[in-house]
């Protein structure tokens, strides 16, 4: 039962704490401090005046810290803001409450928000003691007090609701009257008649199910074998099956302790025993250890990780004190550094483990990062992930138009189905899966040198290997390599004297690829006029032979005109006589 923020077995765990000191140490505690506790509280109500204005609430504190280290303790909160470890106890109080990191409590009622109707009539922080209004009061006063609107002064009126209190370790005889009346509603506690010989020890207030690093209060009591106390001053061992118990000791007091213990370890089927000097022992009854709450997440990923395969990240809940946790309900986001598919939420399951797929894209080492939703609990790691199957090649850049004849260097790339070069095989994934101590990552890629004969306007590179994986190339073009030589098309070499002449010639490079465009370079000996025009990919040479006879004719290249040339001879016949009628 929660009642106004903190429970009942709160109250009652850490009353048991205040129970396990004699009262005697209670009584010598001297007075005279009440200046130095009003200070300290105005000092801390200045740091939770700061913290309220960074947060816009309260500290969200625990009722009482569990131990100096206790993060959620009000002491650990506030330490960012000023608060001397000092100013969290009270100087009135036993030294045997520092080792919990403060000797005030905490009212968690307040933690969410506080009303400013009532605010200066709510309690934040007061003496631990004040849980048994039947001790000396710390102060004159009565406790020292903390209220939430930030005025301090010293009061009686604390507010907690009824809670069965441990009973008190002492001898000594306070408010007898108010004693036994709490005794009688106690089912636990028993009279005290003093007996001489020891029967056993016997164990109470295990509950069936506890929680590991939450505090529960037992009682041990050494009686008789008439089940009569039996007044020991005897320290005990505590164990448990887990190990983990804390604390391992405990110090009967007349025969009886009350003790704060908590186990660390979860355990389904755990059992609490105590052991004295002369290795006398018992044990309780048979009781469960849950895991506490979700603290951490540890991440088992995949040996291998490959682009566009399923990988499996198992993830494993646990809790303060490293405990697994199988537990419905638990809602995971995921988040990658690269291109991924993966759920963004997955919920875990009480009955398997809780497993999160993710398709990576992109190859390369990246991070994955797991979180706890709507909370602060999140882990990362960073992964491998390696190329997935062959898919297709790629064939680099090729620059258009490519002289023939002239040597042009391509990469060739093996690619997954993502882009990533992959070195075409995967190590099978299987439960004996080995790891990489060295990996070639330099394979799939090629480096060649190839060349084009062949003048072509358009045209491509495509590759295959054979079992379905192609590659084709971008387009480009192929034109002739420099002139080589100058062919005559037309076999009529007979002109006429003064009559037009022409003969069609073409201009090839060393692969025979027809070259056009030269028109300007071409020149011509033949002793007259001769004119060199365009034909489509050749050329046509006119000539008009002013006199008749074996001409020589000789076409060539402007700037290369001692290698690229074509020599031949034309007949030239003479023109026709004009012969004259008789009688004219």
């Amino acid at each position: 039962m929660r009642i106004k923020g903190f429970t009942l077995t709160e109250i009652a765990a850490v009353a048991a704490i205040v129970s396990t000191l004699s009262l005697g140490g209670y009584q010598l505690v001297k007075k005279g401090k009440d200046s130095v506790c009003i200070n300290n509280l105005k000092q801390i109500g200045q740091a939770i005046a700061m913290f309220e204005a960074d947060h816009d609430s309260l500290p969200e504190a625990v009722f009482y810290p569990r131990d100096a280290n206790d993060p959620r303790g009000i002491h650990s909160l506030l330490k960012k803001y000023g608060a001397s470890p000092q100013l969290f106890f009270c100087p009135a109080l036993s030294a045997e409450f520092n080792k919990y990191g403060t000797n005030y409590i905490w009212n968690e009622a307040a933690s969410k928000r506080k009303e400013a109707s009532n605010a200066s009539r709510t309690w934040l922080m007061t003496e631990i003691t004040s849980l048994y209004p039947e001790l000396p009061t710390p102060h004159t006063g009565g406790y020292g007090i903390l209220y939430a609107d930030g005025h301090t002064a010293f009061g009686r009126d604390i507010g907690f609701p009824p809670f069965e209190r441990p009973v008190l370790a002492s001898n000594i005889s306070i408010e007898r009257e108010k004693e036994e009346k709490t005794l009688e509603k106690k089912e636990d506690v028993f009279e005290t008649k003093v007996s001489t010989e020891l029967g056993s020890y016997q164990i109470f207030n295990i509950p069936k199910v506890a929680q590991a690093g939450k505090p529960i209060s037992i009682t041990i009591k050494a009686v008789d074998r008439e089940g009569k106390i039996y007044e020991s001053d005897e320290k005990l061992k505590i164990i448990d099956f887990t190990g983990s118990v804390e604390p391992n000791e405990i110090h009967l007091q007349k025969g009886i302790a009350n003790a704060m213990i908590l186990f660390k370890k979860s355990h389904a089927a755990n059992t609490l025993i105590v052991i004295d000097s002369k290795g006398r022992w018992n044990a309780s009854n048979e009781f469960t250890v849950e895991p506490a709450q979700v603290s951490s997440l540890e991440i088992f990923p995949p040996t291998h990780i490959y682009a566009g395969i399923v990988a499996n990240f198992k993830i494993v809940f646990k809790d303060l004190y490293g405990n697994p946790i199988l537990k419905d309900g638990i809602k995971i986001s995921i988040r990658t550094d690269v291109d991924a598919e993966y759920s963004s939420e997955v919920v875990s399951s009480a009955e398997k483990d809780t497993v999160v797929p993710i398709i990576f894209k992109k190859a390369g080492e990246t991070r994955v990062s797991f979180s706890v939703s709507g909370t602060l609990i999140k882990e990362s790691l960073s992964v491998v992930v390696r190329p997935g199957p062959l898919e297709k090649f790629e064939i680099s850049q090729i620059k258009s138009p490519i002289e023939a004849g002239t040597p042009v260097s391509i990469t060739v790339k093996a690619l997954d189905k993502y882009g990533n070069r992959t070195k075409g095989f995967l190590i099978s994934q299987d439960a004996y899966n080995p790891k990489y101590v060295q990996e070639d990552m330099s394979s799939g890629i090629w480096m060649e040198t190839i060349t084009f004969e062949k003048a072509v306007s358009e045209t491509f590179i495509e590759i295959s290997d054979g079992m379905g994986h192609t590659g084709r190339s971008n387009t480009f073009s192929v034109v002739p390599s420099q002139p080589s030589r100058i062919k005559l098309i037309s076999d009529n070499l007979i002109a006429i004297q003064e009559h037009e002449f022409g003969i069609e010639f073409s201009v090839f490079d060393r692969f025979g690829n027809v070259i056009s465009g030269l028109e300007s370079k071409l020149m011509v000996e033949d002793g007259t006029d001769g004119k060199i025009t365009t034909l489509g990919d050749h050329y046509l040479l006119t000539l008009n032979f002013k006199e008749p006879g074996r001409k020589k004719i000789r076409i060539y290249l402007s700037d290369r005109r001692e290698t690229v040339f074509l020599d031949f001879y034309v007949e030239v016949l003479p023109k026709k006589p004009v012969l004259k009628k008789e009688g004219m």
